[in-house]
């Protein structure tokens, strides 16, 4: 019985299925209109509506920028660096003669380019600067006090 009732119900499902596929297209919508297009505007409505069309136009865009990100392989990096450095550190030695305070000073600069050429040499070129000061104070107020420097 469990099993009759089943089918049944598939059965009147799978008719209703049917019937409402039997319909005629004027039954479903009596205002709609045959709309005539010539084959020019058959192709244009085609390729504005189809998808793969318009990724399509994206293809060679997508190419061109695989290209240039291989070319750049071959392209020179640029390098730079600047640093600066200041210290204010405590006399540690008995012999500094009443000096309470080093001050140090230092200035680096870094500027570089290196490429890899395309038959599998490379070169680099760099300059290099520093620049360092030393002085030691006495704690007593003034802004006498040696001064030690290299260039």
């Amino acid at each position: 019985m469990r099993f009759s009732k089943k089918c049944a119900s598939f059965a009147l499902a799978l008719v209703m299925a049917m019937a409402a596929a039997a319909r005629p297209a004027a039954a479903q919508d009596p205002s709609a209109t045959v709309r005539r297009v010539s084959v020019d505007e058959a192709v244009n409505l085609a390729l504005e509506q189809n998808l793969g069309i318009a990724v399509e136009r994206f293809n060679p865009q997508i190419d061109d920028m695989s290209i240039a990100q291989a070319r750049s392989f071959w392209l020179p990096t640029l390098t730079s660096t600047l640093q600066g450095v200041a210290q204010d550190n405590p006399v540690t030695n008995a012999l500094a003669g009443g000096q309470t305070k080093i001050n140090e000073n230092r200035f680096t600069t870094q500027v570089g380019m290196s490429q890899i050429l395309p038959f599998g040499t490379s070169y680099s070129l760099a300059w290099n600067g520093a620049r360092s000061s030393m002085a030691a104070w006495s704690g007593l107020g003034s802004t006498d006090g040696w001064v030690l420097a290299s260039d």
